[in-house]
């Protein structure tokens, strides 16, 4: 059972539509504390994107926040919303397993594909100027200065795309769309046109295409690709949700080591980064304002709280490398000699993070 099934419980009881509670209330009905995130960030609050939303969601409510004044208002919902999860991949592999349809279709009919799905979405879309002008410099193409074009943007963005034959020169002109709209800060855009991105996407499963998006940056790259195809580092960092200010810190050192040129204060600010994001979860879990060094003991207790076994508390586990993590952590914050950290090394310490912070994260919501 987890820590909010309890505030679960109490809602699901409840016939009023709305329940007004102090967050002294809210931590008397699960019999612990909130996180210090749930003092300091109304995304604590959002609904949906973390799992202890789900003691609210899961009984039709959404919960509004007052920080200043310590209060959450939980509103029940007129009419419940039914999510279902849509794989489109999935659906047409058990479409082509029913009738037995091959589905081994050659690659340029799947590239063909791909690029027809992407131009509709781009097709859709109302491209500003500027951002066009911006793709134009940055892919190499002339911007015609007509009228027509002006009225009519985005068919000549999708001629650009059309017209590009080459799939790998295709894929980095989409990479540098994604560019021009980062540069010119259209936020709703990047994360509407990302969303539709990662669809067809989807739809694309053996184009061996991935995207990932941190911050407003989206990063497109070959599946399979070592950094950013792995579980520890997936999609938006959902498993870090939880804590915007870890997630923040986290996402900010990812960002800074994709541009990394090789200065060893790029090297340093990526590391320490790494370093304050763990510092920052240990003192909301444990809730203290305590040093990384002096919360790897506290940490050890809270795991064996949680029943984690003793070969990941103890010596042959994960404490043996925080310890050194913590060492190492320290001569990058107070060097005492002048060290170039290769990209590799600090790959290395993005990996231990994560790690790190994982268990923690989910140890607390499990």
């Amino acid at each position: 059972m987890g820590k909010y099934s309890p505030l679960k419980k109490y809602l699901d009881k409840q016939d009023r539509p709305k329940i007004q509670m102090s967050f002294s209330e809210v931590e008397e009905i699960i019999s612990d504390k909130l996180p210090i995130s749930a003092y300091k960030y109304q995304a604590w609050w959002s609904n949906g994107g973390h799992n202890h939303a789900n003691a609210w969601l899961n009984v039709n409510f959404t919960a509004s926040v007052d920080l200043d004044r310590k209060i959450v208002i939980f509103a029940k919902n007129t009419k419940r919303e039914i999510h279902n999860s849509f794989s489109y991949s999935k659906r047409i592999q058990e479409f082509n397993q029913r009738w037995h349809l091959s589905s081994n279709l050659n690659r340029q009919n799947k590239i063909t594909n791909f690029k027809n799905r992407f131009q509709n979405i781009i097709g859709l879309r109302q491209i500003r100027i500027g951002v066009v002008t911006d793709f134009c410099n940055m892919a190499g193409v002339i911007l015609p200065l007509s009228d027509s074009y002006f009225l009519e943007i985005e068919k000549f963005v999708c001629k650009v795309f059309r017209e590009t034959k080459d799939f790998r020169d295709y894929i980095k002109r989409v990479q540098i769309l994604f560019w021009a709209l980062e540069k010119s800060q259209e936020i709703d855009k990047i994360n509407s046109f990302y969303e539709d991105f990662c669809e067809i996407l989807e739809m694309s499963p053996s184009i061996g295409i991935s995207a990932q998006k941190i911050n407003n940056q989206v990063v497109l790259y070959p599946s399979g690709a070592k950094l950013l195809d792995e579980k520890i580092i997936n999609m938006d960092l959902l498993w870090l949700s939880d804590f915007p200010e870890v997630q923040e810190l986290f996402e900010k050192s990812l960002a800074d080591f994709l541009n990394f040129s090789g200065e060893k204060a790029e090297a340093r600010s990526i590391l320490d980064g790494l370093r304050t994001s763990l510092e920052v979860l240990l003192k909301d879990i444990l809730n203290n304002d305590k040093p990384l060094e002096k919360n790897a003991k506290e940490i050890k207790l809270w795991l064996k709280t949680k029943n984690v076994h003793p070969n990941i508390r103890n010596s042959v586990g994960i404490f043996t490398h925080l310890e050194n993590y913590i060492r190492f952590m320290n001569d990058v914050k107070h060097p005492n000699q002048d060290i170039n950290y290769s990209k590799n090394e600090i790959e290395h310490m993005i990996y231990q993070t994560g790690i790190f912070i994982r268990l923690i994260i989910e140890t607390e919501k499990s």
